[in-house]
């Protein structure tokens, strides 16, 4: 199978991530993969250097007065000389491009990774201007959608109501696909915190508002010296964050290690995955610390609440409360059994969104479209 994968960029983030597994995968199992990106923009190099990838600076402007531009025609050409099967897209910007080719024969499937809040039915906002766009993008994104009969994947039960209810696609072109890793890469042997003088939690993810790195300093407030807290990631946030550690005299306890090319190393190194997001579509970085046996202590971002399963494979925070979330770490690594049971259990979830299972449903549904 002729199979495109079309997203803006490759930066750091759970869609391109998934994007990268999948393209690998399909092209380990002798399909023919084409990586169409928008920029130059790769930050895993090092999972991408099999991969064939074309840079095509391409782009699609609506206009709320009809004067749609649209800067697609390398684009066309190189889609003209591969020939797909399928057209896969992720996230908003490569959806509104890939829905411009006018193309025979090809199958188009739209990667839902979020909530896009323009595309909401009930977002709420007081400026006109802007409450007048967004009717005007959604309705044409819909009619888009119509018009190239597009098959949708919703990574999670939270997407999956988005694009039903708020879009009001079909459900017959709406498949709920929760995302995957590569559980070889990440799997580990269960972990035990027997004999440790010191517990080590970790956080993944951009210096940003959603992901509220600050909240997890305020755990580390509430928990004793012993308690250590690794950040991977960078983000416009990350100095305010590093000057709040200062200001709570934590600089002790809390280290940034910034981007890492092998997350998965500092992952096997730590005891438990904290995440505090305030909205999380799925939550990806969860799936690859269960792989770990990290058992995972989360706020609930409303995704990623298909994930953790209480007293499980970890604990759901319902109220952003920073000494609620300390007492689960501490009720967490007070017990030797029930941590290294939580930690197989996470080591079974996560070998569930395995790529290689993963990738075997999304061919049937390439398939499936074709027939």
């Amino acid at each position: 199978m002729r199979i495109i994968h079309i997203i803006p960029n490759l930066k750091r983030g759970g869609a391109e991530r998934i994007c990268i597994d999948i393209c690998n995968e399909l092209q380990n199992q002798g399909h023919d993969v084409l990586l169409i990106l928008f920029s130059e923009e790769n930050e895993y190099n090092e999972l991408t250097n099999q991969l064939n990838i074309r840079v095509i600076p391409s782009s699609f402007t609506p206009s709320i007065l009809r004067s749609n531009t649209a800067e697609i025609e390398e684009l066309e050409k190189v889609v003209a000389v591969f020939k797909p099967d399928i057209i896969h897209s992720h996230l908003y910007e490569a959806d509104l491009v890939a829905y411009q080719l006018k193309v025979k024969n090809v199958k188009f499937f739209s990667h839902i990774h979020s909530n896009r809040k323009e595309l909401q039915a009930n977002y709420k906002t007081e400026n006109l201007k802007q409450k007048l766009i967004f009717t005007f993008e959604k309705r044409l994104y819909k009619s888009l959608l119509k018009q190239k009969k597009v098959y949708q994947i919703a990574i999670s039960q939270n997407c999956f109501d988005f694009v039903t209810k708020d879009l009001k696609s079909p459900k017959n072109k709406v498949t709920l696909l929760p995302n995957c890793i590569d559980f070889n890469l990440f799997k580990s042997p269960q972990k035990s915190i027997a004999n440790l003088s010191e517990i080590t939690l970790i956080a993944v993810g951009r210096f940003d508002e959603n992901k509220d790195q600050r909240f997890l300093i305020d755990v580390l407030r509430n928990l004793t010296p012993n308690f250590k807290l690794i950040f991977l990631g960078q983000g416009v946030l990350q100095e305010k964050v590093k000057n709040y550690v200062t200001k709570n005299e934590l600089q002790n306890q809390v280290i940034f290690k910034g981007m890492v090319q092998n997350p998965q190393n500092e992952l096997k190194s730590a005891n438990i995955f904290v995440h505090a997001a305030k909205k999380e579509a799925f939550g990806i970085a969860l799936i690859e610390a269960m792989a770990t046996g990290l058992p995972v202590i989360s706020t609930n971002g409303g995704g990623n609440k298909d994930i953790v399963i209480n007293n499980e494979n970890g604990f759901m925070i319902e109220s952003r409360t920073p000494k609620e979330f300390a007492e689960k770490v501490i009720q967490l690594t007070s017990s030797q059994e029930d941590y290294e049971r939580i930690s197989k259990n996470c080591i079974d979830f996560a070998s569930k969104h395995d790529v290689k299972r993963y990738v075997k449903t999304l061919l049937s549904l390439y398939n499936n479209s074709l027939i």
